[in-house]
């Protein structure tokens, strides 16, 4: 009878065959480990399918899926694959430090339901996604304000989630083709009971300039783009960290979409604000959202 899988790292992956290669390698090879990777209808004169990376290895299953539906389709198709204690989403272009087992060893129990690590970057300057999340763990190691790691980290990657609490409560990703993360992250915030926030730096996070999140985006993108963003807004506001919302939209962002998408369109994206929230309560949330956020990084401070 085999070993019981303590982990399984769950990775969809579309077109980066290379780079899904360095991730997997960054898995080390233990009895207890499986490796799921689901590919998303990957272009057959991009990926060699006879030679899948991965494919070498014993503790690496290849799910192959026609329906070209995206990378939250991709990871719940994973989640039904996973037979795992602890479940770990990773991006196919990025990748984990070498020390990943030994600290999760020794820093896991059966009575946690998340653990939450800090982030890398592989680039001497840091920007974007990385400068942020090192930034909410910079506060909370002066402050120890949990919610700030919880709710504001809205990604899957850095964290380590207990597999019978996703499965009790039913927890999956938004099939949509962007941010199909950010509310299955929250939603799992939320239902945890047991919690652990280590700083260690066990993931690193690359930013490929053709990435979608990095990917220009038509009209059609900024509208499921908005949508998402305002189901996290409203769920920061719940939870009392409505200073850290993300910037839907500015004054200078909305004439752009008059003149850039059509009036058409703008009307659209106005439309949409209306459905959740009030449009000149976005408008001016989005102005002064810097100025707010600046001074809730620093009451935070204060706190220490």
């Amino acid at each position: 009878m085999g070993k019981e899988i303590k982990y399984s790292f769950i990775i969809p992956h579309k077109n980066t065959p290379v780079l899904l290669q360095r991730c997997i390698d960054s898995i080390p090879v233990r009895d207890d480990i499986e490796v799921i990777v689901v590919d998303d209808n990957s272009d057959p004169y991009i990926v060699d399918f006879n030679s899948y990376p991965g494919k070498e290895r014993r503790d690496v299953t290849i799910v192959l899926t026609k329906e070209g539906k995206g990378a939250g389709y991709a990871r719940n198709i994973g989640l039904s694959k996973a037979t795992g204690q602890w479940c770990l989403f990773a991006d196919a272009d990025d990748y984990y430090s070498e020390n990943l087992i030994s600290v999760l060893d020794n820093e896991l129990n059966d009575e946690i339901d998340i653990l939450y690590f800090n982030v890398f970057s592989p680039y001497a300057q840091i920007t974007g996604r990385v400068k942020r999340v090192q930034r909410f763990y910079s506060i909370y190691a002066s402050c120890k304000e949990e919610k700030l790691i919880k709710y504001c980290i809205f990604t899957p990657w850095n964290k380590v989630i207990s597999r019978d609490m996703i499965m009790h409560h039913n927890l999956r990703y938004d099939e949509t083709p962007i941010g199909n993360d950010a509310m299955f992250a929250l939603k799992a915030s939320e239902t945890a009971k047991e919690i652990k926030i280590i700083l260690d730096k066990l993931y690193c996070l690359t930013d490929q300039p053709d990435s979608i999140t990095f990917r220009k985006r038509d009209i059609n993108r900024k509208i499921q783009l908005l949508g998402i963003n305002l189901q996290i807004n409203s769920f920061l506001e719940k939870k009392g960290l409505g200073s850290f919302r993300i910037d839907i939209t500015s004054i200078h962002d909305y004439i752009g979409m008059i003149f850039k998408d059509g009036i058409k369109n703008a009307r659209k994206f106005r439309k949409i604000i209306n459905q959740k929230t009030s449009f000149f309560k976005e408008l001016f949330l989005g102005t002064v959202a810097p100025i707010r956020r600046r001074f809730a990084y620093l009451r935070y401070r204060r706190k220490r």
